[in-house]
C-alpha cells in the first residue's frame, strides 16, 4: 500500500495506507492472543513492515492481562564497539514507534488499547514482503510434505521450487529457501541419536493402523537395539517357508549371517554392486564393455567360463587377483550360475538396479515365474496343447496371489484398516476437482474462498488443540529411555561411476604444471621458478651493471 509521510524537523514519519476492514482500531476485541498477533501481524503485511512481541505482563495466576507488539525496527543499535569486526548487516533498528497494545477485557478476551500506525522509516515494497520475518513460517503440514519428499531423495531446493509452484511463485509460499534449509537442518539435529525411538513409535503406528501389523524389538543392557524382526498382514498371508534366495552385496558378515540362520536359503551376490566396481580398477575399465556381455549375454556355464577366460587373456589380466576372486565365486552372482532359483526376475539388492531383470531363454521359468518361448513352443507344437497347464501359471502373477485369509495366533481372521487413507483421498480428490474449476473464473473463485472462510470458521472449534504434528512426535518423549539406536557403523557407500580415460590421466598428473621445470602438483610456475629467477637476476646484473659504466662514463665528459 502506498505510504503518506510528515517531515519534521529532524525525522520523516510515515502513515501505511492500509484497507480500513484490516487496520487495527482502539477497542477492538479479539478472543485470543493467536488472534491479536495474526491480525496485526497481517496488517503488517499490508503494510510493508515486519511485527515482533515486545513484552507482557501476568497476573498472580500466570495469565497475560497486557501484551505490546512493536515495529521490528522499534529501539537504536547500540553505539558501543566490541573490537570484534562483524558482518555488516544494514539497518536494523532506527526507533520506530509503531506499536499496538492489548489488555485483558474484564469481560472476556481482549480489548485493543493503544495503536500508533506511525512509522520512522519507509515501507517495504510489495515485491519484497514475504522476505520480512514476521511473515516466514514453515507450517506442520509445510514440514510434513518434506519429510515425504525427503523420504524420496527430493533435494530441499527441488522442495521449495514444488512449493513455489504449487503456490504460485516464491512470495506466495511463506518462507525462503533458506528457511527450509533451516528447518531440515533442525529436524535432523532433533532427531540425531533417537533413530531407536523413530523406530518403535513407527511399528507402533503400523500397529494401531493394522492390528495384522507384528514385530519384536531386541535390546541389550545398554537398551540398544541388536536386532528387531517385522510383519505386516499381508507378508503373513505368504507361506511361512524360509525365503528361496536372498540378495545382499558381499558383506562377509551377512554372508555368515545367512549361511547360519537360513541355512537352505540360495544367498545371491548383487549384479550389480559387483560390476560397478570396475570403476575403482582403471586397468580394467578399458574392458568394462567386454566382461559386462560376458556377464549378461552368456546362455551356459560353459559359455561365460570361455569367454571369461578368453578376455583376460587377451586383455593380459591373468595376474589380476580382483578379476580372479569374483571369478572365483561366479556361483553366487553370474546369472548363467543362479537362474535355476527363482528370484522373480532381480538380479539386485535395490530396486532401482533391476534394469537387467529379464536374461535369455534358458531357466526363465526357473528364474522369474514366467514360460520361455521354447516351452511355449514345445507345449503348442510337440504337445498340441491350446491351454497354458495350470503347473506353469504362479499364483504369484494372478489376480487372486493377495486372496488368502490373514490369521492371528487365535485363528482370527485380520483386516486392513484402509478408512483414514481411503478418507483423506476421497476429501483430496473431490476438493482438487473442484479447484480445477474455479480457478478459471474470478466469480467462481471468489464465492470458493467465501465459502472456504466461513467452513473453517465452523469447524474451528472441533479443531482446537489439534497438534500439527506426527503421532510418533506425540508418543516418542514417553518411551526416549526404552530404545535406543544401535552403535554406528561405517557406510559402504554407492558404486562409483566408470572414467574415462581423458579423467583419469587428469587425475594421475593432479594439480597445476610448472612451466619452468615442467612437473606437475607444484605451487610455483615460470615467475617465480628459482632456476629461472636466478638466471634472470644474473642478467639484469649485468644489465645494470652496463648501465652503470655507461652513465659514469658519461658524467665523466659532462664534468671535464
Amino acid at each position: 500500500m502506498e505510504t503518506d509521510s510528515e517531515t519534521n524537523r529532524f525525522v520523516s514519519i510515515f502513515y501505511p495506507q492500509v484497507i480500513g476492514e484490516l487496520t487495527p482500531f482502539q477497542g477492538q476485541q479479539f478472543e485470543t492472543l493467536e488472534e491479536v498477533y495474526d491480525f496485526y501481524n497481517q496488517y503488517a503485511r499490508e503494510a510493508g513492515f515486519s511485527v515482533q512481541s515486545y513484552s507482557s505482563k501476568k497476573s498472580k495466576d500466570g495469565e497475560v492481562i497486557r501484551k505490546k507488539y512493536v515495529c521490528n525496527k522499534e529501539g537504536s543499535w547500540s553505539t558501543e564497539t566490541s573490537g570484534v569486526v562483524k558482518r555488516c548487516r544494514g539497518v536494523g533498528r532506527e526507533s520506530c514507534k509503531a506499536r499496538l497494545i492489548v489488555v485483558k477485557s474484564k469481560y472476556a478476551g481482549y480489548v485493543v488499547t493503544i495503536f500508533e500506525d506511525a512509522h520512522t522509516h519507509p515501507m517495504t515494497t510489495p515485491q519484497r514482503r514475504h522476505l520480512l520475518k514476521s511473515h516466514r513460517r514453515i507450517s506442520g503440514v509445510d514440514q510434513l510434505v518434506a519429510q515425504q519428499l525427503i523420504s524420496v531423495n527430493v533435494s530441499t531446493h527441488q522442495q521449495y521450487d514444488i512449493l513455489a509452484t504449487q503456490a504460485g511463485g516464491i512470495e506466495n509460499v511463506g518462507f525462503t529457501q533458506q528457511d527450509m534449509y533451516n528447518s531440515n537442518r533442525d529436524r535432523r539435529m532433533k532427531i540425531k541419536g533417537h533413530d531407536g525411538e523413530m523406530l518403535f513409535d513407527h511399528f507402533m503406528n503400523e500397529q494401531e493402523k493394522n492390528p495384522g501389523f507384528i514385530f519384536k524389538i531386541e535390546t541389550n543392557i545398554e537398551h540398544k537395539i541388536t536386532r528387531c524382526f517385522w510383519a505386516d498382514a499381508i507378508s503373513r498371508a505368504m507361506p511361512g517357508n524360509a525365503p528361496k534366495i536372498i540378495i545382499t552385496d558381499q558383506d562377509p558378515a551377512m554372508t555368515k549371517a545367512i549361511s547360519e540362520a537360513l541355512p537352505n536359503t540360495f544367498h545371491r551376490y548383487c549384479s550389480w554392486h559387483i560390476l560397478n566396481k570396475f570403476s575403482d580398477k582403471p586397468e580394467c575399465t578399458l574392458h568394462y564393455q567386454q566382461f559386462r556381455e560376458c556377464v549378461w549375454d552368456s546362455e551356459s556355464r560353459d559359455e561365460f567360463d570361455l569367454r571369461w577366460k578368453r578376455i583376460v587373456e587377451n586383455s593380459r589380466f591373468n595376474e589380476d587377483t580382483w578379476l580372479q576372486s569374483i571369478f572365483n565365486i561366479r556361483s553366487k552372482w553370474v546369472p548363467a550360475y543362479v537362474n535355476h532359483i527363482f528370484s522373480c526376475g532381480m538380479s539386485s539388492s535395490q530396486r532401482a538396479e533391476i534394469g537387467h531383470a529379464f536374461f535369455k531363454s534358458c531357466h526363465v521359468f526357473e528364474s522369474l515365474g514366467i514360460p520361455c518361448s521354447h516351452t511355449l513352443a514345445y507345449l503348442h507344437k510337440i504337445r498340441q496343447l491350446h491351454e497354458l497347464p495350470y503347473q506353469y501359471i504362479l499364483k504369484r502373477w494372478t489376480r487372486s496371489a493377495r486372496s488368502d485369509l490373514v490369521v492371528d495366533n487365535d485363528g482370527v481372521e485380520i483386516s486392513v484398516d484402509n478408512s483414514l487413507i481411503g478418507k483423506r483421498s476421497a476429501l483430496f480428490q473431490r476438493y482438487s476437482n473442484v479447484i480445477d474449476k474455479v480457478i478459471l473464473s474470478d466469480e467462481a473463485s471468489q464465492i470458493f474462498c467465501e465459502a472456504l472462510d466461513k467452513l473453517i470458521e465452523r469447524i474451528k472449534p472441533l479443531l482446537h488443540g489439534a497438534e500439527e504434528v506426527l503421532p510418533s512426535a506425540r508418543r516418542s518423549i514417553a518411551f526416549e529411555t526404552i530404545i535406543n539406536e544401535p552403535n554406528p557403523v561405517k557406510a559402504k557407500g554407492s558404486g562409483k561411476r566408470l572414467k574415462g580415460r581423458k579423467e583419469l590421466v587428469r587425475e594421475k598428473y593432479k594439480g597445476r604444471r610448472c612451466n619452468g621445470c615442467g612437473k606437475y602438483g607444484q605451487t610455483r610456475d615460470k615467475r617465480n621458478f628459482p632456476m629461472l629467477q636466478k638466471s634472470s637476476s644474473n642478467v639484469d646484473k649485468d644489465a645494470f651493471n652496463g648501465m652503470d659504466n655507461s652513465s659514469s662514463s658519461q658524467d665523466d665528459e659532462f664534468f671535464r
